[in-house]
């Protein structure tokens, strides 16, 4: 196991039953959010400072201020900053060029090169690629979660109906959960819904299968990987497993949490960022 503290790599003996498992403790927690994308880990403090391990495309991204919310997905991280605004670090022209730099906003999702960012009423501006108008056409008003797939965009209403714009699937009418949701994400080719009671994924190809329910973050989804959150804030995951992307601590309990292809971290209760999955070779700390 490895334990970095203040900047140094240390090598530690895993506790019994945590192989497999990497503890960051970096001088700066204790941390509140984490966001995890294929090669790159964030994580903000309780004084709205980040921490970015962005290891193949260089240093971290730079945010100017101090931040409420962090998002990450594949190259992609936004952010909403203390002031309100929103900004992103990406490829994609429009995600960063048109990030809304004003508003009062407190939380920010992103997935397949588009992002929304949230108020206290959960109202969402959202912006990026607008393929197929799945940006455009989602229409206004609250939203508690907003995905985006290949050519459209799902989101959920506070009432637990879906509001679909762009191009979606032709037999979208066959996903079996359509009412009473509580949440989605997507990773752009895979979308989850989930209530507390019962969730369901639809692959872009039109393959269907049912989850359990629980809480899900907009980052509970990625690639073959898929997790919710019980009310004690233990993680279910199901999925890939052959690098343990699903296998998080037994009976952990997690303020907040992110996955990726590879491997998912979580927030303990104590204000420490706890990983799962091939965290070695995805960050090495060298």
């Amino acid at each position: 196991m490895l334990l970095l503290l203040s900047g140094c790599l240390m090598l530690s003996t895993p506790p019994d039953g945590a192989d497999k498992v990497i503890w960051l403790t970096p001088a700066r927690g204790p941390w509140v959010s984490v966001a995890t994308a294929e090669h790159r880990l964030c994580a903000v403090n309780e004084e709205g400072r980040h921490r970015c391990l962005y290891l193949d495309l260089g240093d971290s991204p730079y945010i100017p201020q101090t931040v409420v919310d962090i998002d990450a997905h594949d190259s992609d991280i936004c952010w909403v900053y203390t002031g309100g605004g929103a900004g992103c670090s990406s490829f994609t022209d429009s995600l960063e060029d048109d990030a809304p730099e004003r508003g009062r906003f407190v939380r920010v999702s992103t997935s397949d090169g588009s992002a929304c960012a949230f108020d206290a009423d959960d109202n969402a501006t959202c912006w990026g690629d607008n393929s197929s108008s799945r940006v455009s056409r989602l229409g206004e008003g609250p939203f508690t979660s907003v995905a985006f797939m290949r050519d459209f965009s799902v989101g959920v209403r506070p009432d637990g109906r879906l509001t679909i714009a762009g191009e979606p699937p032709y037999d979208w009418d066959d996903f079996t959960f359509q009412q009473g949701v509580e949440a989605v994400a997507s990773d752009g080719y895979y979308l989850c819904a989930v209530s507390a009671e019962r969730g369901a994924c639809m692959h872009y190809d039109y393959e269907s299968s049912s989850l359990r329910g629980g809480r899900l973050e907009a980052g509970g989804l990625s690639g073959h990987v898929y997790c919710a959150q019980d009310a004690e804030g233990r993680l279910n995951c199901e999925g890939d497993n052959d690098v343990y992307q699903t296998s998080p601590p037994e009976n952990a309990a997690f303020t907040d949490f992110d996955v990726s292809d590879a491997y998912g971290c979580g927030i303990t209760l104590e204000g420490r960022v706890r990983c799962w999955g091939d965290v070695d070779s995805e960050f090495p700390f060298e």
